[in-house]
């Protein structure tokens, strides 16, 4: 089956930076978009509640094949350069993205960092919680997991959660997949050539992610 690509927002015009560019390129997945308000339009399903935020969002997702690949992006700061490659060569369950960077010289979460939870993240690679893919039986445990953890921390701990989440599990940075600009451009692991973005050994990633402030330096002329 083929892997479906996941996400939600409410419609603002970055949005069709998104959807252009995956029509562009995309062939082998399938797209299945969430449209808060204001809805995109020919979004597949339509919420009619403005957008919950980035932990409440999974909340509204299904997986009626827990079998099938799952590929989850943000919308705003994404953009798609290639084709989706085969999920089942990388002998992982779940694709992930590197930020260049140790959780322990990451400075946004500091303070976050000091609670006993996240403290088991200081010397791991920091991966983002804004593109991923896995298969639909991992999703659920997932969201499981958010669900617990949103009675337990206030505030949106999605990445600092996703990446605890992760310890244990079978993953794999995926670099064909996913290239996330912050702090992977800012390292000379990503370069960018005209309009598209590559890794220093001269690959390219099928979805490239501006994290952070990074859609705005590096994605508006795309």
């Amino acid at each position: 089956m083929r892997p479906l690509i996941i996400c939600s927002a409410g419609y603002d015009r970055r949005i069709d930076r998104y959807i252009n560019s995956c029509l562009k390129y995309v062939k082998s997945a399938d797209l299945q978009i969430t449209s808060f308000t204001p809805h995109i339009p020919n979004s597949h399903i339509k919420i009619n509640k403005s957008y919950p935020g980035h932990i409440n969002k999974y909340f509204e997702f299904n997986f009626p094949d827990l079998d099938r690949w799952y590929i989850f992006t943000d919308m705003y700061d994404v953009i798609f350069q290639a084709d989706i490659p085969d999920l089942n060569k990388f002998d992982a369950d779940i694709l992930v993205s590197s930020e260049g960077e140790l959780w322990r010289e990451n400075t946004y979460y500091t303070e976050i960092l000091k609670q006993k939870e996240f403290q088991q993240l200081l010397n791991k690679t920091v991966f983002c919680s804004g593109t991923f893919a896995m298969k639909g039986k991992f999703f659920v445990s997932l969201i499981e997991f958010y669900k617990e953890k949103v009675k337990q921390y206030k505030g949106q701990l999605n990445q600092p959660l996703f990446n605890v989440w992760l310890q244990g599990q079978n993953h794999k940075d995926c670099k064909s997949l996913f290239g996330t600009l912050y702090a992977n451009i800012d390292k000379g692991n990503i370069v960018k050539k005209d309009k598209e973005f590559f890794w220093r050994d001269g690959s390219k990633p099928a979805i490239v992610h501006g994290n952070g402030s990074y859609s705005d330096k590096y994605l508006t002329w795309v």
